[in-house]
């Protein structure tokens, strides 16, 4: 009996000691167990102890500089492949940086078509029993910093299927021969191939890739369990791109997108920390933090892929790969010699010289501003107020031509300046008005041409006349050219041509911030309400009411009065704030006031209001209900703290003076005043004698009237 215990209990023990061991977790840890990628747009693989984790678009390498952590990213639409040739994977356990479905959380994964897959604060879980487990993220990024993989080895003979291709991604070039990467099929299993995007490639039944548009797709090669061995694939990414063959080309192709950019003798023009400016024959661009290693004048030849970006306006090449360029060395790049009218959008990037006068204070050269970025401290080399040639590399700023300086140097001269100037440096006129123009000062009767800079708006003959054309802004500018005695000149002026709105219906159509010229005619401010937040800003709002409706002035700093009668003409900007009309900003005020006496607008029924009622000043009957501040079902709103709603009963019929604004887009009633006026509730019953009775009109009567009266603060039917 005793021997017969001792062995079942060796069996428990070893049964135990089995099951322990059948169990091995994969722990791959960011930053430790690193891919190759530190970003998206390729695919990344990471393999330890026989578990292989696959991802189309992912960055198995990535630090977070806010975090001052590694993390793996799974890129939105990507799709991610786990498997295991040791065994069958039973569970996966993401560690992610935020939680649920949250941006990065774990809870932008997809349920597999396997196992179950459920998430809680950071950490998703999947169970099951398989050799490869497949995920995606059609919504957003997962990221996460630990991945555990618990794999059961069990008792099986079964052998990894062993497939592999080559290479992990791969770029294609459309319209032109394409060679995908090899599978390798150590076990000589039945594979079948699949695209995840048709519409980019497919893939036939002997793996032969056919390119059918841009975009990216995972090319997958998949075998079936069997008896001998585990279910197997193995997948690259695709992607496939347009050839462009110079860089306007490429800047052609759209912020976002990729291609594959050929360089023919292109020339680095100059390299400063993440830039390196590139110019060949059909214009310039800027190499952002492209990890390419070419110094100045050289002449580079060849392909690479690369994505278009902008940056506040400068075009830039971004995400680099691919690189299959030759470098050779180069006579040192010659600047464009441009005059200041010529400096474009054409030019970013490129490396230019222009002359001019050197304002100091403004750090220009004849308006043009120029900005130590590259640390040369050439500005030095200019005085203030005299002339000066300057070289570097044309950037935007604002919307405007600046120059990163390179050189810069003083030059001697005897010139005069052209000392063109305007009597006027902007002016507006309002479309369809008589306008004139500002007059030229050209003191050296210089040979003058004139340009407008937008001729929808305006347009000038070569004697400066001007024809406005649309509503707008356009700058309008004379120049000469440089001559022996002079050096080239130029003057602007801006010229804002307004459209006209004749009331203030008209007046709201214009479209929320924008701006145009508003007439005012015998309008009246019907209510102003002067406050201060709680957070001790004072605030303005003054309605404003025309025969075509009303708007509220909020904060423009006009300070009209109550009862005001106003017109005449001011430039303003429309707005709206929960659907309340609003003008925010105001310029150009030609209003006269006159002093009157506002009277609020009858309306029949609280149910009459609308929005077209929004910022006027009414007056309306209905009863109230306290329980849900209404009247007549309209809301009522204490807005101007004059304690109006305060006074207010329940059941008891008001006339009430309000400015109508807007609560949930509907009208809401912010009062002014009340007084009661009707009885609701009311008692069948004799007054007693000595009584003073109130009609509905809130009228005193003698004893002989008959109906609904108020007596003694009651509400009774006199017989």
């Amino acid at each position: 009996m005793i021997k017969q215990l001792r062995f079942l209990l060796v069996l428990a023990l070893l049964s135990v000691i089995g099951q322990a061991s059948a169990q091995t977790i994969v722990t791959f840890t960011a930053g430790t167990d690193n891919g190759k990628n530190t970003g998206n747009g390729k695919a990344d693989q990471i393999s330890k102890d026989g578990v292989t984790i696959y991802c189309s678009d992912a960055a198995f390498n990535a630090y977070n500089k806010g975090t001052g952590s590694s993390e793996y990213r799974f890129y939105k639409n990507s799709t991610t492949t786990i498997s295991s040739t040791v065994g069958n994977i039973q569970k996966i356990v993401f560690t992610c940086t935020a939680e649920g479905e949250a941006k990065q959380g774990p809870g932008c994964f997809e349920q597999p078509s396997s196992g179950s897959y459920s998430y809680e604060g950071k950490i998703g879980t999947w169970t099951g029993n398989s050799s490869s487990v497949e995920f995606s993220s059609p919504s957003n990024q997962v990221r996460a910093t630990k991945i555990e993989v618990t794999l059961v080895a069990g008792s099986s003979t079964k052998q990894s299927a062993g497939l592999e291709f080559s290479a992990t991604s791969a770029t294609a070039v459309l319209g032109q021969p394409f060679t995908a990467p090899t599978l390798s099929n150590p076990n000589q299993l039945p594979v079948t191939y699949t695209s995840s995007d048709e519409n980019v490639a497919t893939v036939a039944e002997d793996g032969t890739v056919t390119i059918k548009a841009v975009g990216t797709t995972t090319i997958t090669a998949s075998s079936e369990e069997t008896d001998e061995f585990y279910a197997g694939s193995a997948s690259y990414s695709l992607n496939v791109a347009s050839a462009v063959d110079n860089i306007a080309a490429f800047k052609g192709i759209g912020t976002g997108n990729t291609a594959i950019l050929n360089l023919t003798n292109a020339q680095v023009l100059y390299v400063y920390n993440n830039d390196m400016y590139v110019r060949d024959a059909s214009g310039a661009i800027d190499f952002y933090k492209s990890n390419l290693e070419y110094t100045p004048n050289q002449i580079l030849n060849g392909t690479l892929s690369a994505k278009y970006a902008e940056f506040n306006g400068l075009p830039e090449v971004t995400d680099v790969a691919d690189v299959n360029v030759t470098a050779s060395e180069g006579t040192a790049a010659e600047p464009l010699a441009l005059t200041i009218d010529q400096l474009t959008a054409e030019h970013y990037c490129d490396l230019v010289k222009i002359e001019g006068t050197y304002d100091a204070s403004a750090s220009t050269l004849d308006g043009v501003a120029l900005y130590d970025k590259f640390q040369t401290g050439e500005l030095d080399n200019l005085a203030d107020g005299g002339r000066g040639s300057v070289t570097g590399i044309l950037v935007p700023f604002h919307d405007a031509p600046e120059i990163y300086v390179i050189s810069a140097e003083e030059l001697a001269s005897t010139k005069q300046n052209a000392d063109l100037a305007f009597s006027q440096d902007s002016v507006s006129v309002v479309l369809g008005e008589e306008f004139t123009a500002p007059t030229l000062s050209n003191p050296n009767n210089l040979p003058v041409t004139y340009s407008s800079s937008d001729e929808n708006v305006a347009t000038v003959d070569a004697q400066g006349n001007v024809t406005v054309v649309g509503a707008g802004t356009t700058k309008i500018t004379a120049s000469s050219e440089e001559t022996d005695t002079y050096y080239a000149g130029s003057a602007s002026y801006t010229l804002v041509v307004e459209k006209l709105y004749a009331s203030i219906a008209d007046f709201k159509t214009i479209g929320k911030k924008n701006t145009a010229k508003l007439k005012l005619n015998d309008a009246q401010v019907v209510y102003v309400n002067n406050y201060t937040t709680n957070s001790g800003k004072q605030n303005s709002e003054i309605y404003v009411r025309d025969a075509s409706g009303a708007i509220e002035f909020f904060n423009t700093g006009v300070e009209f009065t109550v009862g005001q009668i106003l017109n005449g003409t001011l430039t303003a900007t429309y707005d709206e704030f929960n659907s309340l009309p609003e003008i925010t900003k105001v310029a150009n005020v030609e209003i006269t006031t006159t002093d009157g006496t506002v009277e609020p607008r009858q309306v029949a029924s609280p149910a009459d209001l609308s929005a077209a009622d929004f910022c006027d000043l009414v007056e309306v009957s209905g009863v109230y209900s306290a329980e849900a501040k209404t009247l007549g079902g309209v809301p009522v709103y204490d807005k101007f703290k004059n304690g109006s709603l305060d006074n207010l009963e329940d059941g008891v019929n008001y006339t009430v003076t309000a400015v109508v604004v807007s609560f949930k887009n509907a009208p809401e009633l912010a009062l002014v005043s009340s007084v009661a006026t009707g009885i609701n509730n009311v008692e069948a019953k004799e007054a007693g004698n000595g009584s003073a009775f109130y009609n509905l009109a809130g009228q005193r009567v003698d004893a002989s009237y008959k109906g609904i009266v108020l007596c003694n603060g009651k509400n009774m039917l006199k017989k």
